[in-house]
């Protein structure tokens, strides 16, 4: 399919769907509304959602003190950094809204040493027009009229420009951990722009563009130079970001199914190809589900959930995600971060711990976004102590990881949290992997199973969910996109559908199965 073509698909899906509204800090424009003076509140970043409503930084408003980076003491990063072990040689690859330079210089002397505009790398063959809108240089991919105002959807040409301010908050918390990695940003959002009659900016919408997000998994995790097996390759890759996938209410489940299948084609497989060499490290996501968000539960992704440090003790923080697929723990609530001062989340939060001393806003944030550079963090110290990547990183941490939960690997924080290196290092030649996820075409039974209960639907559904892994990639948007539509009726509508719907489904799953049995069977003969 034509790219311009699948790329439009994604921002319709995008723009209509209403509970699954794309990945990471993106809201529904239609459901929620645009970032722009009124009610809207950010709470949460990375992960999924952002979440809208009244903002409070902390849960309970016991995590966390008005000190920046307060954490370091707690996890051993102060007294590692002073022996020398602060992420020096470490290469770190940030795929998110991009990272702002002047923030990152006032705060810690430094910049980011390489920026990508992923976004602008993928489109750029399809700008129509360079236009300077509100003060940001853009590169416009489409504009289009809509009675009184325009909505047109562009890139920044401004390599560290963070509009959102996310993706600075997560490279101050991994330099809050290892001040001397060398750090790459990868910027993938596309800006959603409503202009007025006088070509006036009404309202903004940032959004996260999956071939970006793609594009930096090919091609930017090589560095600059852009090429495989060089000096210049990320050790570490951090994705604050991810989506949740079940179908949204309404008569927009089906521009759902393609866009999940398309992502997790675009996550899988680069994962696939990284796993070894690269610790590729994913928020485990915000909403409080027992089911990691994508990419966070590839099982090539090292998924990581937020906890809360309460009364001097570590607990699991209320939003986050869990379930199969999480491998760690880490400090995800009352984050005291530096973020651009005009960025659209010093925009929306004020709290007590609000201060703005130059070019930088500092505010408490809470989110598995923040656990996962944490952990990133932490993990380029190990690096740099052991001299491990990759996969013998992940056994290394997970050999030194301290149990939280349930003695050994347990849903909610995986194998326990790490801290940062101290004393001699003990080595671990396990060939363990990352734990393993949840498929993402099994998610819909789960689903099902979880919202009504419907134990026989759940395994009509998972029957084509299995259906689908082993047969070719038609059969599986099929099957995925059946049981997703059996779940949105499952979920939010009447018996009598759902009943029609699964048997309908399991219908054609069954159908298709015997042809496929038969033409394996012919094959054979040949």
């Amino acid at each position: 399919m034509d790219r311009a073509l699948l790329s439009a698909l994604l921002l319709v899906s995008i723009a209509l769907a209403v509970e699954f509204p794309g990945f990471g800090w993106t809201i529904n424009p239609l459901a929620q509304g645009f970032y722009q003076a009124g009610p809207i509140k950010l709470v949460r970043g990375g992960g999924y959602p952002i979440y809208l409503g009244t903002y409070q930084a902390v849960p309970g408003n016991q995590s966390g003190v008005c000190v920046p980076f307060w954490w370091r003491d707690l996890v051993g990063a102060k007294q590692a950094n002073d022996a020398g072990i602060n992420g020096k040689g470490v290469k770190v690859l940030i795929i998110d809204s991009g990272v702002d330079d002047k923030v990152l210089k006032q705060v810690f002397g430094r910049g980011v040493d390489y920026h990508f505009n992923a976004a602008y790398q993928v489109y750029k063959d399809q700008c129509i027009k360079n236009e300077t809108i509100a003060g940001i240089k853009y590169c416009i991919l489409e504009e289009i009229p809509s009675g009184w105002q325009k909505i047109v959807y562009a890139i920044p040409l401004n390599q560290s420009l963070d509009e959102m301010g996310h993706g600075t908050a997560v490279a101050a918390t991994i330099l809050s951990i290892a001040p001397n990695v060398t750090l790459y940003s990868a910027r993938v959002a596309i800006d959603m722009l409503i202009l007025d009659q006088n070509n006036t900016l009404y309202a903004k919408q940032v959004l996260i563009d999956s071939f970006a997000v793609n594009w930096a998994l090919t091609h930017a995790v090589y560095g600059p130079d852009l090429k495989p097996g060089t000096s210049d390759d990320a050790d570490i890759v951090n994705m604050s970001l991810g989506g949740m996938f079940y179908p949204s209410p309404g008569p927009m489940e089906s521009l759902d199914i393609p866009y999940e299948l398309l992502i997790w084609y675009l996550y899988r497989v680069p994962l696939q190809n990284l796993s070894k060499n690269v610790l590729v490290v994913a928020a485990a996501g915000n909403d409080a589900e027992n089911i990691p968000a994508v990419p966070a539960g590839i099982d090539e992704a090292t998924a990581v959930s937020a906890l809360e440090y309460l009364n001097g003790s570590w607990v699991l923080a209320p939003f986050t995600q869990t379930g199969y697929g999480i491998d760690f723990a880490e400090l995800g609530a009352g984050m005291y971060l530096p973020v651009p001062k005009n960025s659209i989340i010093a925009q929306y939060i004020n709290d007590s711990c609000s201060n703005v001393t130059g070019d930088v806003k500092w505010v408490r944030l809470d989110g598995t976004s923040f656990a996962a550079p944490m952990l990133s963090g932490l993990a380029a110290l190990w690096e740099q102590a052991s001299g491990l990547k990759g996969q013998e990183l992940y056994n290394l941490l997970k050999s030194n990881a301290i149990d939280l939960g349930p003695t050994g690997y347990d849903q909610e924080t995986g194998w326990g949290m790490v801290k940062a290196p101290t004393g001699t290092i003990v080595l671990n030649n396990s060939s363990s992997t990352s734990s393993t996820g949840i498929p993402m075409i099994f998610a819909p039974a789960l689903v099902a199973l979880r919202k009504k209960k419907k134990v026989l639907a759940a395994l009509l559904l998972l029957s084509a969910s299995v259906f689908a892994l082993n047969v070719t990639a038609n059969s599986v948007a099929i099957a995925s996109a059946l049981a997703s539509g059996v779940t949105a009726y499952l979920a939010y509508g009447d018996l009598t559908a759902s009943v029609i719907s699964a048997l309908l489904g399991f219908g054609i799953m069954m159908s298709a199965l015997f042809l496929a049995m038969l033409i394996l069977k012919i094959l054979k003969k040949q």
